[in-house]
């Protein structure tokens, strides 16, 4: 049995994505059936904190500082891949990053070296959990004793926290989707409760009941939609003793109309580009272009015609219940195809935008064609430096925005997280954390003309 070795390149790592998911995939990826392999971790000085306050790393992992990128990074890996060569029989080795060039090289590599890409991975531990044993961790023994808080417990800190958070009138009101995560997040005490199966029932309780004696309002103006915040002259009944220690809340964004006005702001910047299509509808057109293009090609002129027949045949077989009109909706698509340098012609070169586009024939699209479009429209936003550190979640809205209101954001903070890690070569994190647009052509776009 060949060893296994990984090579993990985290140097290109970025503000608002946590060490915790890529240390679980790579240790699935490590699992064999005579033990674990070794992971070797290529880690920036600004990581290294987090990586030895992770848990996961066994004895197996190497966790080694590095502070290059590019070219010299490559140089690195490389010797490492001579010195697991020179050492062991037919290993099995890994390279693991996010960084084009990297990804490229190690691809090009040869010797039997295997490319990945963290986004990859990530999502294979989102539909395949890594298992590692569970450790049940002991309930506060404080505000709570020793048990899930009661909603008569519950209902005094939601009313705290909903006033810290400056929810005190419907102008200010939070999504009610919304409250359980950022009270989970605030207090460590929620936080140490919150997995256990009761917990859910008991929160439930407590805003229900506070909604009925109206010391909590709530505004529905679609299912999934609710908002909720404290009623002008709350007359809270008495409540079980929790507990003579103030509350600890941490600091929150009290209103929602600044967030989704900067989400509409973001979203304009690509309206006006004429780019802009929702991540529904972008999935159902890269579906209907793959057979619209499956086996034949197609000029652009002829695409615009076919494609949104075909889409709209997928939307009925995925049930999609929005009435979109895809014949608006493909013009912008085939735009956003055509600029990011996704939709190719005959020999594997893309497609121009020119006068003779629509003339051209398409073949295909380029791989990885939606992680390509979606890192174009992420750059168009950047690209006015004026996007902060902590707008992930209003990137994630613009780019990733679900009619399920069920779905979970924090998929989507990470997609938009290792999105910018992508850009890191056009995108540099200031000081004050704003993201400032250098240009400079991005690896992504370096490859896809290169296999012209």
């Amino acid at each position: 049995m060949s060893a296994r070795f990984i090579i993990a390149d985290v140097t290109s790592h970025r503000r608002g994505f946590g060490v915790q998911p890529i240390i679980d995939a790579a240790a699935r990826r490590a699992q064999t059936n005579h033990g674990d392999g070794k992971v070797l971790w290529l880690v920036p000085s600004h990581l290294t904190g987090a990586f030895n306050a992770a848990h996961g790393l066994g004895s197996n992992s190497e966790i080694r500082n590095c502070d290059i990128i590019g070219p010299p990074l490559w140089s690195l890996i490389q010797r490492e891949i001579e010195s697991v060569f020179s050492t062991a029989a037919s290993p099995e080795i890994t390279i693991v990053t996010w960084d084009q060039l990297t990804y490229g090289e190690a691809r090009n590599h040869g010797r039997g070296v295997i490319a990945a890409k963290w986004f990859d991975w990530l999502a294979e531990s989102r539909i395949v959990p890594f298992a590692r044993p569970h450790v049940a961790q002991p309930l506060s023994a404080g505000r709570f004793g020793s048990g899930v808080p009661t909603a008569d417990q519950l209902r005094p800190i939601l009313l705290d926290y909903l006033k810290s958070a400056g929810a005190t009138s419907e102008s200010r009101a939070v999504f009610r989707s919304q409250l359980r995560p950022a009270l989970n997040r605030a207090i460590p005490e929620i936080q140490a409760t919150s997995s256990h199966p009761l917990f859910a029932s008991s929160f439930k309780a407590a805003l229900d009941s506070a909604i009925i004696d109206k010391v909590i309002d709530q505004e529905c103006s679609a299912p999934g939609k609710e908002r909720v915040w404290v009623a002008e002259s709350p007359a809270v009944p008495a409540a079980a003793e929790v507990n003579s220690k103030p509350l600890q809340v941490a600091p929150v964004a009290p209103s929602t109309a600044p967030t989704y006005g900067r989400t509409a702001e973001f979203r304009k910047r690509l309206t006006i580009l004429g780019i802009f299509c929702e991540k529904r509808d972008r999935d159902v057109l890269l579906e209907a272009i793959g057979r619209v293009l499956k086996g034949r090609p197609s000029l652009v002129a002829r695409l615009r015609r076919e494609l949104p027949k075909v889409a709209q045949q997928v939307a009925l077989e995925r049930n999609v219940c929005a009435k979109t009109d895809f014949t608006r909706i493909a013009n912008f698509f085939l735009k956003l195809l055509i600029v990011s340098g996704a939709l190719l012609r005959e020999g594997g070169s893309a497609i121009e935008r020119n006068a003779s586009a629509e003339s051209a024939a398409a073949t295909g699209l380029v791989e990885n064609a939606s992680d390509v479009l979606d890192s174009y429209l992420l750059e168009q936003i950047l690209k006015k430096s004026d996007v902060k550190d902590g707008e992930h979640w209003q990137l994630a809205h613009v780019l990733y925005r679900e009619f399920d209101p069920s779905s979970p954001i924090d998929d989507k903070l990470d997609r938009i997280a290792v999105l910018i890690g992508g850009l890191s070569n056009r995108v540099d994190l200031s000081d004050n954390g704003t993201y400032e647009y250098t240009g400079g052509t991005p690896a992504s776009v370096r490859r896809i003309r290169a296999q012209g």
